[in-house]
């Protein structure tokens, strides 16, 4: 759940939407004397540095042992997972109450989907995703229902990273769970995707009534079925 790009992108863009008479001489400075305006770092730039911080604190004993409580190589490796696009994320995130400290952090970094650990990681997962990327997901399956979920469906979910396959699956998926889930995959929307994601169909398959090694069966019945329609 961690954030590290996000910061940097958003002071950014406070940056460029609060520019004034000054900073526009500034750049007219800048234009002539480029030594006179110190340089402002990238995203990229200040991973980076975060990179040789960690690195440093970690192997220092100052901050690594509280936060990460491993060695600096996989601490750099976590702040590279982090920073990174991908193509396909797949997750089966953690389930139960967050830690006091936890709660704060998602309250503040996931103000739309901090209710539940299995939200904020959905989020998380599309931010990580290039565009047009995947999401293959099994959480809960109360964001398809609560109140409590409504901006992760009209915010994220229909604005963001659309659905194409939903599995509702009920109980009896994980041994000795007594929650309800569901799986499904998501794909990253972007401008000029050329999908028409007003008509673009959603498949559902209902399998709460069956037990979990009659799950598969009947969804890869069903999936042969919608796919004989399709054709």
């Amino acid at each position: 759940m961690l954030r590290i790009r996000q910061p940097f992108e958003k002071l950014f863009e406070s940056r460029r939407k609060g520019w004034t008479k000054t900073s526009f001489a500034q750049e007219q400075l800048a234009t002539f004397f480029p030594e006179a305006i110190p340089k402002e770092d990238t995203v990229e730039e200040i991973v980076e540095k975060i990179r040789t911080f960690v690195k440093e604190a970690v192997e220092s004993r100052d901050m690594g042992t509280l936060l990460f409580g491993f060695d600096a190589e996989r601490a750099i490796s976590l702040v590279d997972v982090l920073t990174n696009y991908y193509d396909v994320v797949l997750m089966n995130p953690p389930y139960g109450a967050m830690p006091a400290k936890c709660k704060a952090y998602a309250k503040e970094s996931y103000q739309r989907t901090h209710r539940d650990y299995y939200t904020a990681f959905i989020e998380q997962a599309i931010d990580l995703c290039k565009q047009g990327g995947y999401v293959g997901a099994l959480t809960g399956r109360t964001f398809m229902f609560l109140k409590s979920h409504q901006k992760l469906r009209e915010e994220i979910l229909r604005a963001e990273a659309l659905p194409e396959v939903v599995l509702d699956l009920g109980f009896n998926v994980l041994d000795g769970a007594t929650a309800r889930y569901a799986a499904f995959t998501l794909r990253r929307r972007y401008e000029g995707d050329g999908v028409n994601w007003k008509e673009h169909p959603v498949t559902f398959f209902k399998l709460t009534d069956y037990a979990w090694d009659e799950k598969r069966v009947m969804f890869e019945e069903s999936r042969v079925r919608t796919i004989s329609k399709t054709i």
